[in-house]
């Protein structure tokens, strides 16, 4: 046996007859007679009866700079949380100006049709609606919408959908409308509302519809057949082609997206087709207003400041017939398409005109659906010949990209504007 279990033993042996081995027989009897002796406290001298429980809890000192620390560890926990969100969500690029290439959509075959910037990987765009045409991607580039017309030469349905094809619903109501085939529905910058006009000889409005598909609204009266709206970049002016009814007399007119300060502006005169796609600068601290006037075949390319109240002819060739003017992403160009079967290029203010040349392209074949790439170094038009979409650069270089479109009805194109 070890000196520690000797040390042990005799500890325990000590502890036995110091200590007793049991209670006393009598404590059972003294405590319960001790307490039936003694009062119970008044309940008003208990302080949780009546005081909040925060004022009596025992509370546990934690020092100053430990709240800061754990304070501060939140903090920067639900800023990383944040900002995972965030970078989970898809980047959107701004409402106007130059952005990033996104897909190009056309019609073709009843179906709308996406295909990459360079011209490959077309496929449609899934829809339970039949018979779509004329796409138009939203200013962010996250929903397109289009028409549907079940019944060929029946009314009409405008669709706004996902960029994925999901999500697809009405924004039209239940308007019949008479849509112009090649009519594309114009978003404002917001996305919040689309604008659209319905054919017909007698007056027509201006409609305006949600997005979302929760209303929708009437703009002018029955002094006017309106047609070819265009929202200006802040939202501010709608423009759109004006008609007397049962006449010749055309007109570029806007108005305030309420339908008040309708006016027509103080343009050169046009007739036929003058004064239809009319282009908003996409600068919205300006109000220049592109559009072309005089009568077929003798067009001219003309510019209206709100601002000042005065008309610039951009470009005027005595020879050909221009038309369909757009502004580039930044600007500082006009694209056009002449008559001698090429499209144009000029600063503008007019100077700098150069050619594009397009020997596979058919100008007169739905040319104002020739759009600018979003970052402004090319074009896209439609090209009747060879039923495809061509895709050129602005400065005149290379072939010619052909992205094929069977059975195109409308010859419209739309390009994606996504962030850079």
């Amino acid at each position: 046996m070890t000196p520690r279990d000797d040390f042990e033993l005799l500890l325990t042996e000590w502890m036995r007859s110091r200590a007793p081995r049991g209670a006393p027989d009598d404590l059972l009897e003294a405590v319960l007679d001790r307490t039936a002796r003694t009062r119970r406290r008044p309940p008003w001298l208990i302080a949780e009866r009546w005081l909040p429980m925060q004022l009596t809890l025992y509370r546990t000192y934690i020092p100053r700079r430990a709240t800061l620390f754990v304070v501060l560890a939140l903090v920067v926990a639900l800023a990383l949380a944040a900002q995972l969100a965030i970078g989970s969500r898809p980047k959107l690029p701004a409402p106007f100006g130059v952005a990033g290439n996104g897909l190009i959509a056309f019609d073709a075959g009843g179906q709308i049709v996406v295909a990459k910037p360079d011209g490959s990987t077309d496929q449609a765009i899934p829809s339970s609606f039949s018979n779509t045409t004329a796409p138009s991607w939203s200013p962010d580039g996250s929903r397109v919408a289009y028409w549907s017309q079940p019944v060929h030469n029946g009314p009409s349905k405008l669709v706004v959908a996902n960029a994925d094809g999901t999500q697809a619903h009405v924004v039209s109501a239940d308007l019949a409308v008479i849509a112009d085939v090649r009519s594309v529905a114009k978003w404002s910058q917001d996305g919040n509302r689309l604008a659209f006009t319905s054919m017909g000889d007698g007056p027509e409005p201006v409609y305006l519809a949600s997005a979302d598909g929760s209303g929708i609204d009437r703009l002018g009266g029955d002094e006017l057949s309106r047609s070819d709206p265009e929202w200006a970049p802040d939202g501010q002016w709608l423009s759109f082609v004006g008609k007397v009814p049962f006449s010749q007399q055309y007109g570029l007119y806007v108005a305030r997206p309420d339908g008040t300060d309708e006016h027509l502006l103080p343009t050169s005169p046009g007739s036929g087709f003058a004064f239809q796609g009319s282009h908003w600068a996409p600068d919205p601290t300006e109000e220049r207003l592109l559009y072309y006037y005089g009568d077929d075949g003798g067009h001219d390319i003309g510019m209206f400041d709100l601002k000042t109240g005065h008309e610039t002819t951009v470009a005027a060739d005595p020879l050909y017939d221009e038309f369909w003017p757009i502004w580039s992403p930044d600007g500082k160009q006009v694209a056009f398409t002449s008559m001698d079967n090429d499209m144009r290029i000029v600063n503008a203010d007019g100077t700098g005109l150069r050619r594009l040349p397009m020997p596979l392209l058919d100008p007169q074949f739905n040319a104002n659906w020739m759009v600018w790439s979003p970052d402004g170094k090319e074009v896209a038009a439609f090209d009747r010949y060879d039923h495809a979409v061509a895709i050129l650069s602005v400065d005149g270089s290379g072939s010619p990209k052909l992205v094929p479109a069977p059975g195109a009805q409308t010859g419209s194109i739309s390009w994606q504007r996504v962030a850079p």
